[in-house]
C-alpha cells in the first residue's frame, strides 16, 4: 500500500510486472537497430571474445556459500549465465566439481544466441532467441537430470 494507503495499481496487479502471460517473460518489440548499432555489437563480441576476466574471490565465496546453503536444504544449485554480450568472470575461481554452471555466455559455442536476428538489442534477446535459449536451456537440464552428477 502506498503511504497515502491507497492501493497502488502494482498492487492490485502484481502478476502484469510478471509479462503478458505471467510467466515472467516480457518480450521486447522487433524495432530496428539504429544506425551504426549492427557493427558496435559484432565489435563488442569479438572484444569480449578476447577477455578472460579473471574470478573475482568475494563472487566466488558468496556462490560457493549459496551452493552450500542450498545444499543444506536438501537441494541442489544449478547456476545460469544468459547469452551476455558483455565478458563476464567466472562464478568461481576454481570449478572443482560441487557446483552446476549452465554457461551461454560463449559465442563460438552458441552462435545463434548473439546472431543479430535473435536479439532485440545488445544485451536482450528477441522472441526468436528467447526462444532458442529456452530450447538450449532446457536440452541442457534434461542432460543434467538423465546423467548422474
Amino acid at each position: 500500500m502506498s503511504s497515502l494507503g491507497r492501493i497502488t495499481k502494482k498492487e492490485q496487479h502484481p502478476a502484469k510486472s510478471l509479462g503478458p502471460d505471467a510467466d515472467g517473460y516480457t518480450p521486447s518489440p522487433d524495432a530496428p537497430w539504429p544506425q551504426g548499432a549492427r557493427e558496435t555489437y559484432a565489435q563488442q563480441i569479438a572484444w569480449s571474445q578476447s577477455k578472460k576476466l579473471p574470478a573475482d574471490p568475494t563472487t566466488d565465496d558468496a556462490f560457493r556459500e549459496l551452493a552450500l546453503r542450498v545444499r543444506a536444504a536438501g537441494a541442489e544449485t544449478v547456476f545460469v549465465i544468459p547469452p551476455t554480450a558483455l565478458p563476464l568472470p567466472p562464478f568461481f575461481k576454481q570449478r572443482d566439481g560441487a557446483e552446476t554452471v549452465f554457461a551461454f555466455n560463449d559465442p563460438s559455442h552458441f552462435p545463434a544466441l548473439y546472431e543479430v536476428a535473435n536479439r532485440s538489442d545488445v544485451e536482450h534477446l528477441n522472441a526468436t532467441g528467447a526462444g532458442a535459449f529456452t530450447q538450449l536451456l532446457a536440452r541442457r537440464f534434461c542432460d543434467y537430470l538423465s546423467n548422474p552428477h
